[in-house]
């Protein structure tokens, strides 16, 4: 089962399918992000990406013209890499639970296929991304009931409603633009007031 030590030792070494330079491509993700963020989001917001890995993301959205963006990533190699970018992004290395209580608020919160890895001690986090979101929560995520080692899929409309958030927009999203994948599910939350 899920655990949290399992679970971060992993994201610092991963396997070689998910190493730090296999997350700078493919860029139609991070395409279809940018896409969906010009549908919804102000390009003046203030932007968090939990998990950004390499900046793949990140990158993408500051090149569209999102400037105010930030992330936090587990694992330092992937921050260095981003780091060899050269784009004027910040970003925190550790875990999220490490870092999301000392940051401020963000307009703007997003996850793509990081949530899946929060275990279930850890879970305590949804609350804090919803209070330190100001506007929009965005996650593409697994929401298949199925827990690995590393993976808890859940549905986070049934998580982030109750907390305050209220979903706007949702739709399938295959992120291996493979037609036999499972979709992870895209939805846009609005904060409630």
């Amino acid at each position: 089962m899920m655990n949290k030590e399992i679970c971060q030792e992993y994201w610092l070494n991963p396997t070689p399918e998910n190493a730090p330079s296999e997350y700078d491509g493919p860029v139609a993700r991070s395409e279809y992000l940018v896409n969906l963020f010009k549908r919804w989001i102000d390009p003046n917001s203030s932007i968090l990406e939990l998990g950004c890995n390499t900046g793949r993301n990140l990158t993408h959205l500051y090149d569209a013209g999102f400037t105010d963006v930030f992330g936090i990533e587990i694992n330092p190699k992937a921050v260095g890499i981003f780091s060899e970018k050269g784009y004027p992004i910040p970003k925190l290395c550790g875990p999220i639970e490490q870092w999301l209580s000392v940051i401020g608020g963000k307009d703007v919160m997003f996850s793509m296929a990081v949530l899946m890895h929060i275990p279930p001690e850890s879970e305590w986090i949804f609350d804090l991304i919803v209070e330190k979101t100001l506007k929009y929560l965005i996650t593409i995520e697994y929401e298949e009931p199925e827990e690995t080692v590393i993976l808890k899929g859940r549905n986070y409309l049934d998580i982030f409603e109750p907390l305050g958030m209220e979903q706007v927009f949702t739709e399938p999203f295959n992120p291996y633009l493979n037609p036999d994948a499972t979709p992870y599910i895209t939805r846009v939350y609005k904060r409630c007031y």
